[in-house]
């Protein structure tokens, strides 16, 4: 469950104001111009971005809590990587970042189909592949 509730927040040019939304389990996206303000309310859900006033709740905690942060997360349209990486040493960095246990990049690759791009090196991978 995610909620916001009278959220505001600023990322010049773009300000939101009184935001208040709530989307139950599962995959979510939103759509529209990065000037409709999607990618902000995005980070903000992820944690990423700051708010000024109002309510994130995110799995019934704060998107910043340490139990919530594993199980969220954000891909933006150009992500933004290590070009010299492979797939897999990208996966394994993220996880030490993140403090979590090592875990197979091909099987963690291979729950989106894309298990093949795991030896490849991230400068080699389209637009599309990098972000899954």
């Amino acid at each position: 469950m995610i909620t916001l509730e009278g959220v505001a927040a600023r990322r010049a040019p773009l300000t939101l104001a009184r935001l208040s939304l709530s989307w139950g389990p599962g995959a979510h996206s939103i759509v529209g111009a990065t000037a409709d303000g999607g990618p902000l309310v995005l980070e903000i859900v992820a944690g990423k971005a700051r708010i000024r006033t109002g309510r994130v709740r995110v799995l019934d905690a704060s998107p910043g809590d340490a139990a919530v942060r594993p199980q969220v997360a954000l891909v933006l349209l150009e992500p933004s990587l290590p070009e010299a990486l492979t797939a897999s040493e990208v996966l394994a960095l993220a996880a030490t970042l993140r403090g979590e246990p090592p875990r197979d990049p091909v099987a963690r690759l291979a729950s989106l189909g894309v298990e093949a791009l795991a030896p490849r090196r991230v400068r080699t991978l389209a637009p599309e592949e990098a972000r899954a």
